[in-house]
């Protein structure tokens, strides 16, 4: 487990093929009869991910970009591949089902801006990847976080939400679940979609695999 805002435990692959209740809980199996992703343009902004996994698209190395390579992920945090199969996983009969089963392998970027051995995500890395997808995407995900606004990091989501990308951040984690937490960027900048753990029945989750509780303050939407 990592310290790190936004961190979910990776899950290795196990047969036989599940939908786990999470991408049940956002109701994805409802749309699969009109769409499991196809035509869909995102870009993942993390550690990066495991290129070739069985389980995921095999994203074109030229749609890979990153301080930290987005076309390679590794322990002790391969974060980036944990999220992507939350968002991609393949229909395949192995693993999960994500999402999205059905995106094209090229309809998918993935920006390494996070180190997959400290977790650490600097925010210029991170401002980089959100104008970097700009012109690539008409999703972005950023499952990290940190304290404290920044301008050029704010600019850049107004320059994505102007050229009408939905944005996506995690709200973050806390020691505890005794209070809602302090405000975490880049969930908390305005057109950014806030999105804290919760446990099946939708209420916030006190607890994780990793021993900490998702922040509930006032970003998260």
């Amino acid at each position: 487990c990592s310290p790190w805002p936004g961190f979910l435990a990776f899950l290795p692959l196990g047969p036989p093929q599940t939908v786990p209740w999470g991408i049940q809980l956002v109701k994805a199996p409802d749309a699969w009869s009109i769409t499991q992703g196809s035509g869909a343009k995102i870009e993942l902004i993390d550690t990066g991910h495991d290129r070739g996994h069985e389980d995921l698209p095999l994203v074109p190395t030229a749609n890979c970009f990153g301080a930290y390579d987005g076309c390679a992920d590794a322990y002790p945090i391969p974060h980036g591949t944990h999220v992507l199969g939350i968002w991609t996983a393949r229909d395949n009969g192995v693993g999960v089902e994500g999402v999205a089963p059905a995106i094209a392998d090229t309809d998918v970027y993935v920006y390494g801006a996070c180190s997959s051995d400290s977790g650490t995500c600097p925010t210029d890395e991170i401002t980089a990847g959100i104008n970097w997808g700009i012109f690539r995407a008409k999703v972005i995900n950023m499952s990290l976080g940190g304290l404290g606004y920044d301008a050029g990091e704010a600019n850049a989501v107004a320059d994505a939400w102007g050229n009408d990308l939905v944005i996506v951040a995690a709200a973050g984690n806390l020691a505890d679940s005794s209070n809602g937490g302090s405000v975490i960027y880049p969930a908390g900048l305005t057109n950014v979609i806030g999105v804290s753990g919760v446990r099946p029945d939708k209420s916030f989750a006190g607890t994780s695999p990793c021993g900490i509780a998702s922040n509930w303050a006032s970003h998260v939407d």
